[in-house]
């Protein structure tokens, strides 16, 4: 086959050009006698794949049909298994944060106490300077011995 291709390009530079037309004709021969020794063998095959590929499909579809609940259920289980998971993470933030309120409002609380209580005495300290200011007269305004003139 490889030779007859060599001829082929062979013949026009050598200007046989009679000999061209034939070596193209054994070529073309060569391809047909090729072809019909090739077709039993690919149209015995391909039908035997076909077959295979379709009694495959036939088996698979066969188990699946034998376990439809087997299935369903298994869905249904990891389905459960993970709106579970879901339900105790969401159950588990909810507390944490309920846990940070809470003690954040403790001490919002206490510390809120302790500012009340610190001004409790300001204005206490506030009130008894005023009121000795007011029953202490002069010698409260101006020390002894320091009066205006």
């Amino acid at each position: 086959m490889i030779l007859a291709q060599v001829l082929l390009l062979i013949d026009p530079v050598a200007g046989n050009f009679s000999q061209l037309t034939s070596d193209a004709a054994n070529i073309w021969n060569n391809i047909k006698n090729a072809a019909f020794q090739i077709w039993p063998g690919i149209r015995q095959t391909v039908p035997s794949a076909a077959s295979g590929l379709k009694q495959g499909v036939e088996m698979v579809l066969s188990v699946l049909s034998l376990f439809p609940s087997q299935i369903w259920s298994a869905m249904k289980q990891t389905a459960s298994f993970v709106w579970n998971g879901i339900k105790i993470t969401v159950v588990n933030i909810a507390f944490v944060l309920r846990e940070a309120a809470v003690s954040a409002s403790r001490r919002m609380v206490s510390g809120s106490g302790t500012a009340l209580s610190g001004l409790y005495s300001v204005v206490s300290n506030g009130v008894s300077s005023a009121h000795r200011l007011i029953t202490g007269g002069p010698t409260v305004l101006y020390p002894v011995g320091i009066y205006p003139t």
